[in-house]
């Protein structure tokens, strides 16, 4: 203690010192800071005596100092010192030099004895005194003689002077002002000389004030030199005055700054322009502190006047046109504090801005372009649509030197209406200057279609001949696409200075066309080149000369304007030909894949539709004139490889085999005439696709992937866009991708399956494929695998490469993302391909890596095949075999057809043509079967084996079905009702014959009862006829039958037999006719309950078929078997609205399915919300539980849960916010969903409100009042929608007894009744089939008597009576323990001490089972200690009539505390300290009980036993 005292007292003093040490600092501090204030900067008085001038008044200025004197006789007089700023002040002690610096006329009583001096404060306390801040103080010197030791305190006046300070009027005043006074131009800008100097005087620190006493004099600027306006080194005059008398000195001032250039300046828009070496570029005469020069400062852009530094730093944003401020910060090197801010007028311009410098004026749009679309011009009078233009264009004026706004009108709209086409058109704007004349001037637009613009006044910038940026590079092999002469160049022969097209070079610099040429783009109308080259190119020219080429062409004159323009990684080329009506818009960027995408748009612009086509033409040479080329495969494109590694390629269609465009034929080939066979040739001059497109290219052949196409020739290639109506405002697409140079280390996607086989009535579920994609540049790296679903949905999959530089995955396409008809085409073929691209992400050098194009298909087959038609002699035996008359089957892979007939065979007696029905089934599916019907012609002569057939049968047809018809639909009705068909002689196929009728008499309106029609036939130049009579007959006419059916019902329900029954009394005139058939024309509405639905039916008379009329049929809406979902504020019951049904139906092969409708929503509460107030809540969900595949037995039971699922894991899920209308499709695929009978559905609706519908009855609830109405799960049946009862339970307290509690075996044996657990609502026979099905988690164990645990009991229903499947759900129950709070579990096994023999000794014998003990269950919920006691209720004896007792012989326990003897009196045997719920009571082999026997006492033969009784207590 008494150390850490001695401690403390060191710390204390410690503190002390410190304390006073810092009131001395702070003390010091303060009174130099004191007179800091008012004293900085001024000229030395040497720099500036030389400039004093002084004005004397009459009378002497000098005043003398006070002499200081005492009464011992010491006296002197006070000097006026000046000393320059920290300089030393005369060293105290005995010098009189020293001392005669400060004070004259100095007197000391007795001068031999000398005298000392130091300086003091006004109470005679020492002080050192400083000269650290400039101005006026008084200083106390205290002058003592040594004898007597008297002394006298001198106040001395002290001048600290500096640069700022100048003594006038010989060093009576003082004035201090600094030393240079910066002023800057805005500061001076249009004022006075008078307005100056006020403004010099309040910025230069002004002061005067008697160097004798420190009084302040009065001092003002009187003079400058400065003048406004300008930057520049000027002086300021300022005058003191000191008794009348005032003197002069004079100070520098600078203009700091520099003067503009010119009153405006301009600059291109998103250029970082430049303000050159020292701000040149729009400063011009400078000012710094030190010069007349630009170098003595530092110059920035900043972002304001406020001198804000830009984000990035010292950078101007030109990204917006139009007027903006400018902003210099000029900065002083020598003096950083120093600095303006010069504001810059600067015009930001693009094509859409133009400068009129000597009007000081510009104008501009805020639109980018020079472009109208057509949407901009509107109807009305011209100064409505000038209005109108201007607020589209954004057009607006301004004063270039201030940017103030000046008015601008549009006066003359060359002559541009609604009507008016595609092409250029000049408008004159009148703007109004600042000097109120008015400017006229004009600038040409080009209007364009809407769809033509696009996306363009949106981001784009122009790009300007002789820019270096309009390319697009690939980040891997470095290839370039780009316009030529704006970063690529062409060649210098024909065409290749001409800026039109587009130029590629792979990273050697290397094209792929002859002498580095263009492509050359060939457009066609109407038959004829659009450009042609003298005759070439005119209608009927097979000629493909490349001048006739957009690119390769020198075209520059046929186009009134042109765009090329820049928006990120694209580019776009418009061209617009006004007189030939075209737009041709190039739109290149580099695809994910790394390919070059080139798209030509031919846009027709006239008034009607025109017939366009497009021919690319190519001479290629990549690396070497006769580079081989090779093809993709799949008709797909094809690629030049000059040598290993490096490729140029032409795709046509995308990975999932789609043409990219309308460029659908392709020849490589040879450039000259030497071509091998079936090569295309002379494609130097000739259109290899002839005039009218009709010739095919290698398309024809489908060469196999690698596959050689031409080699050791001149090669060259051709595409063709074959003519196709284009209308007005629509285009006709040419394009592709392209990849050039250095083939790329692409990753490699393959997975497992590749595809799916599948029939069009599929009901299986979705499509999971296995995927590896490898090759990936390095372990760890990492991007994405891109997926486009058929229905061009997208996902993104990230992936991170392995050790193996892999990534694997599963793929899943869902069922829904196919059309809901997958293939009604029979004998066809429809695949849907899921596209996969993988890019690598990680940054370096491979980055953006593709993998391989890669899809996977689900092939969709609907069974048939071609029929093959016959030609017969009359009168010959039919002979020919089923599958003797079908082509091309179309059938699963590996399955196997077979072809029976399914008519009578043709009646050869009989001329004309007739139909024979063939039969093809797939073997190994038989449910898949279909009917081809096969044309047989009956002739009378020997059947012709060259040419073509066409075959018609004569007619009847009604005046009612040709009423109002038009030519074309007349022409129409008779193909379709003569059944017309046509086949090539040599192979019986109608492949390629196109049917027309050539000729007939028949009219809308007829008159005759009998007409003519001509029917031909042709493929290629071959022809063939044949003429038919067509018979006017009497109306067929029929009766609707109105009809009642089930909601949701779909086509499927109409089979023949319900269509017969929705007409009646079905006539041909007054005949009425019996065998009829009845086909659906169009379907009901069956999505809500309504009584006025329509269907319409096509009923035929069988005997002639063309007798027919179309009936609309009155239908019924009935709820037949549904279930319905309540919402929107209403309630199902009653009169109330459903928002969703589910109905039940069954499909043509009696499987069931569902479809979603309204049920009885009135069509205007469609797009209520469910329930707004809970937005983004379920209002309901409904999972569908497949119960198909679900293993049997109670064990393998489905659980389900209550409340609403995770969204993914539902089949159909509505949130508060969304409408019936936005959810009605959303079951399954279009609202149809394919089930099983025993599946289940699981149907959440949020406040319970359900409705069952079974055959039409209802609406019935019949959970509404259980206890879980908001959850319900129903069955689905053969008889409709069947509730499940097991989770409307209600759980009880279970009470249990503890001992039940021990393990979970005796908490499942105690499980085996629902009684004793729960309790039932409603009718007991909607329980009878559930079942205890254990535990899902346990209470726990041991429990205490009182106490209360939660545990989760499982309950099981059937979901049929023959599958034994079942679902299963949990309960939340609690438990409570009961039964005696401690006891012995009994029974107790006996204690046995075996047979002994009888000895002459007395024995101890131990007890046979060394382990012998039981168990005490200690069931309080708080344990303590216990002991057990025990006592012998009678001697050992035998159990005979004789009973002998075993005398002397004692059980005694042995322990660790002693040895006791077992009498009639309890005695302690156990104690349990600590104990737990269940304890083992035993002793080890050597304690415990055993048996102490005298000698000759034991019997022979006896056996003795005794009862011992336990008291089990707890311990006091």
């Amino acid at each position: 203690m008494r150390q850490q005292r001695t401690k403390i007292k060191k710390w204390q003093m410690l503190g002390v010192g410190m304390t006073i040490l810092g009131m001395g600092i702070w003390w010091s501090q303060s009174n130099t800071l004191l007179k800091a204030e008012n004293e900085i900067n001024a000229p030395s008085s040497e720099e500036t005596n030389s400039k004093e001038k002084t004005t004397r008044s009459a009378g002497d200025l000098s005043r003398a100092l006070t002499v200081v004197s005492n009464e011992q006789g010491l006296k002197a007089t006070p000097k006026v010192v000046t000393i320059a700023q920290n300089g030393a002040f005369p060293t105290a002690g005995a010098s009189t030099s020293e001392l005669a610096k400060l004070v004259t006329g100095l007197t000391i009583p007795a001068p031999s004895t000398g005298f000392t001096f130091e300086y003091v404060d006004a109470e005679g306390a020492s002080v050192t005194p400083s000269s650290a801040a400039e101005g006026f103080q008084t200083v106390y010197v205290k002058i003592t003689e040594k004898t007597g030791s008297s002394s006298i305190q001198v106040p001395i006046p002290v001048n600290i002077t500096n640069s700022t300070t100048t003594a006038l009027l010989t060093n009576q005043a003082m004035v201090k002002a600094d030393s240079r006074i910066i002023l800057y131009p805005d500061e001076i800008k249009d004022k006075t000389n008078q307005e100056i100097q006020a403004l010099i005087q309040s910025k230069a620190n002004l002061s005067a004030w008697d160097m004798t006493s420190g009084e302040s004099l009065p001092v003002s600027v009187t003079a400058t030199t400065a003048v406004n306006n300008t930057v520049g080194s000027y002086t300021a005059t300022f005058t003191a005055s000191f008794n009348g008398t005032n003197a002069t000195t004079t100070r520098t001032v600078t203009v700091f700054g520099a003067t503009l250039r010119s009153t405006y300046f301009s600059t291109a828009q998103n250029t970082s322009p430049s303000m050159g070496t020292n701000g040149i570029t729009y400063l011009l005469k400078y000012q710094t502190t030190a010069a007349a020069t630009s170098t003595g400062a530092t110059y920035e852009w900043v972002a304001d006047k406020s001198g804000t530094p830009t984000v990035p730093a010292n950078t101007y944003d030109a990204s917006e046109t139009g007027f903006k401020w400018g902003y210099i910060k000029m900065t002083d090197k020598d003096n950083p504090t120093v600095s303006t801010v010069i504001e810059v007028p600067i015009t930001v311009t693009s094509d859409n801005v133009t400068i009129s410098g000597s009007d000081n004026m510009a104008y501009g749009t805020r639109r980018e372009l020079n472009i109208l679309k057509k949407s901009d011009i509107t109807d009305g009078t011209t100064i409505e649509l000038a209005a109108n233009l201007k607020e589209k264009l954004g057009l607006t004026a301004w004063d270039v030197t201030t940017g103030t706004e000046l008015p601008i009108t549009i006066t003359d709209v060359a002559g541009l209406t609604v009507s008016s086409n595609a092409g250029t058109y000049e408008l004159t704007f009148s703007i109004t200057l600042a000097d109120n004349s008015v400017k006229t001037v004009k600038r040409t637009y080009t209007l364009l279609a809407d769809n033509i613009i696009n996306d363009l006044l949106e981001g784009w910038q122009t790009v300007p001949v002789g820019a270096t940026d309009g390319f697009i590079e690939n980040p891997i092999n470095n290839s370039k696409i780009g316009f030529n002469g704006k970063g690529m160049t062409g060649s210098a022969n024909t065409g290749g200075s001409a800026l039109q097209g587009f130029v590629i070079r792979d990273s050697a610099n290397r094209t792929y066309i002859h002498n580095s040429a263009k492509v050359a783009s060939i457009p066609f109308v109407d038959g004829k080149a659009v450009y042609p080259n003298g005759t070439a190119g005119l209608a009927g020219s097979n000629s493909a000369d490349r001048q006739m080429g957009i690119g390769y062409g020198t075209l520059n004159s046929k186009f009134v304007s042109q765009f090329y323009l820049k928006k990120g990684n694209q580019l776009r080329q418009i061209l617009v030909d006004q007189a030939n009506q075209l737009v041709y818009v190039y739109d290149l960027k580099i695809s994910q894949n790394l390919n070059f995408s080139v798209n030509l748009s031919m846009y027709n612009t006239a008034s009607t539709t025109r017939s366009l086509a497009m021919l690319e033409n190519v001479d290629t040479n990549y690396y070497v004139d006769n580079v081989p080329i090779y093809s993709l495969g799949n008709n797909s494109g094809f690629y030049m490889e000059p040598s290993t590694g490096i490729r140029f390629t032409i795709k046509l269609k995308d990975s999932t085999g789609q043409n990219l465009s309308d460029f659908s034929m392709q020849a490589p080939g040879s450039y000259t005439s030497a071509s091998p066979a079936n090569v295309p040739n002379s494609l130097q001059t000739t259109n290899w696709f002839k005039h009218d497109f009709s010739q095919l290219g290698i398309e024809q052949y489908n060469y196999a992937k690698d596959q050689v196409i031409v080699r050791n020739v001149d090669t060259a290639y051709q595409l063709g866009a074959p003519y196709r109506p284009v209308a007005s405002g629509e285009a006709l697409k040419a394009g592709y991708e392209i990849f050039a140079g250095t083939e790329l280390p692409y990753m490699r996607l393959t997975s497992d399956p590749e595809e799916w086989n599948i029939y069009q009535d599929y009901q299986g579920g979705d499509f999971v494929t296995d995927y590896t994609l490898a090759s990936i540049p390095h372990i760890g790296g990492n991007g994405t695998i891109y997926v486009e679903y058929p229905n061009e949905e997208k996902l993104s999959i990230p992936f991170i490469a392995d050790q193996n530089l892999e990534s694997k995955g599963q793929l899943t396409i869902p069922r829904s993302t196919l059309p809901s008809t997958l293939n009604n085409e029979p004998g066809s073929i429809k695949n849907y391909t899921t596209s996969m691209l993988g890019i690598h992400e990680t940054e370096g050098a491979m980055e953006n890596l593709p993998s391989n194009d890669y899809s996977v298909s689900v092939n969709v087959y609907n069974l048939g095949g071609q029929p093959i038609a016959q030609t017969i002699k009359q009168g010959t035996t039919w002979s020919k075999a089923a599958s003797e008359l079908i082509k091309d089957p179309v059938i699963l892979p590996g399955h196997t057809a077979i072809y029976e007939y399914a008519s009578d065979y043709p009646d050869t007696s009989k001329l004309g043509l007739q139909i024979v029905e063939v039969r093809m089934t797939d073997k190994e599916e038989p449910t898949q079967t279909k009917i081809i019907e096969v044309p047989v012609n009956v002739i009378s002569g020997t059947p012709p084996t060259t040419g073509l057939t066409v075959a018609a049968n004569d007619f009847t047809v009604s005046k009612a079905k040709l009423a109002n018809l038009s030519e074309t639909q007349i022409k129409d009705l008779i193909l379709k009702e003569s059944k017309a068909k046509g086949w090539d002689n040599a192979t019986g196929l109608s492949t390629d014959i196109k049917l027309a009728v050539k000729t007939t008499d028949l009219t809308a309106n007829p008159t005759e009862t009998e007409y003519k029609a001509t029917i031909q036939g042709t493929k290629d130049s071959v022809t063939s006829e044949t003429t038919i009579t067509i018979s006017i007959g009497a109306d067929l006419t029929a009766q609707p039958v109105a009809q009642s059916i089930p909601l949701g019902s779909d086509e499927s329900y109409w089979k023949a037999a319900n269509l017969k029954e929705t007409v009646k009394d079905v006539m041909e005139g007054s005949n009425k006719v019996t065998d009829y058939t009845v086909t659906l024309v169009t379907s009901p509405t069956t999505d809500r309950i309504t009584t006025d639905s329509i269907m319409t039916v096509n009923v035929a008379n069988a005997a002639d078929l063309s007798q027919s009329t179309d009936v609309e049929v009155p239908v019924n809406v009935t709820w037949g078997n549904s279930l319905a979902l309540g919402g929107s504020g209403t309630t199902v019951n009653g009169s109330g609205q459903s928002t969703l049904a589910l109905t039940l139906h069954e499909d043509s092969n009696e499987r069931p399915y569902l479809n979603s409708a309204y049920g009885n929503l009135p069509k205007a509460n469609e797009s209520t919300a469910l329930a707004s107030a809970a937005a983004d809540d379920p209002f309901y969900q409904v999972t569908y539980l497949d119960m198909s595949g679900q293993a049997t037995g109670q064990s393998n039971a489905k659980e389900v849960n209550d409340g609403p699922n995770a969204v993914n894991d539902v089949t159909i899920q509505g949130l508060g916010s969304q409408t019936p209308a936005q959810l009605v499709d959303q079951l399954g695929t279009n609202g149809k969903l394919s089930v099983n009978y025993g599946d289940v559905l699981k149907v959440y609706v949020k406040q319970g409100q359900h409705a069952l519908y079974t055959n039409n009855q209802g609406p019935a609830q019949p959970l509404a009042d259980l206890p879980n109405n908001e959850t319900i799960f129903v069955l689905v049946t053969k008889d409709g929608f069947k509730p499940l009862y097991f989770n409307q339970l209600t759980p009880k307290e279970v009470s249990i007894a503890s001992e039940s509690t021990a393990t979970t075996e005796l908490y499942d044996a105690h499980y085996n009744s629902l009684a004793a657990y729960f309790t039932t609502s409603g009718s007991s026979s909607n329980y009878t089939q559930i079942k205890p099905n254990g535990f899902k988690t346990y209470p726990k164990l041991n429990l205490a008597v009182g106490e209360s645990d939660n545990g989760r009991v499982l309950v099981a229903e059937p979901t049929s009576t023959t599958s034994n499947q079942y679902v299963t759900y949990a309960y939340d129950t609690t438990f409570v323990g009961t039964g005696p709070e401690l006891q012995i579990v009994s029974p107790l096994s006996s204690l046995s001490f075996g047979s002994q023999t009888i000895k002459s000794q007395t024995q101890e014998i131990k007890r046979t089972d060394p382990n012998w003990g039981f168990t005490v269950l200690d069931s309080r919920q708080t344990k303590a200690a216990w002991v057990i006691q025990a006592k012998m209720s009678e001697p050992f004896k035998t159990s005979d009539a004789n009973s002998k007792q075993l005398k002397g012989a004692e059980l005694k326990l042995k322990q660790a505390s002693g040895t006791i003897s077992l009498n009639s009196g309890y005695q302690t045997i156990y104690t349990k300290e600590n104990p737990s719920a269940s304890n083992n009571v035993t002793w080890s082999a050597e304690q415990g009980f055993f048996l102490q026997v005298p000698p000759g006492v034991i019997d022979k033969d006896a056996v003795y036993s005794t009862d011992v009784e336990f008291i089990l207590t707890s311990a006091p």
